[in-house]
């Protein structure tokens, strides 16, 4: 029962991090596959990454709650 709180509560804080940091996260992941793959992306696919972030962030909440058995 502790390790289902436990891990839980460390998805809940990952996913509000990751949702805290989304501007910081989407521009080094897009600034990598530029250097990575030679990509020329912009602005828009920064717009982008941090809307699929944000759900990121929102699923790993979601994944936590469930586990800690708030749903």
């Amino acid at each position: 029962m502790k390790n289902e709180i436990l891990t839980g509560l460390i998805l809940v804080l990952v996913g509000c991090l990751i949702i805290m940091l989304r501007n910081y996260f989407a521009k080094v992941i897009i600034e990598a596959q530029n250097r990575t793959w030679g990509f020329n992306f912009g602005e828009k696919e920064v717009v982008i990454s941090k809307i699929v972030i944000i759900m990121t962030g929102f699923l790993f909440v979601l994944f936590g709650l469930l586990e800690v058995g708030l749903f």
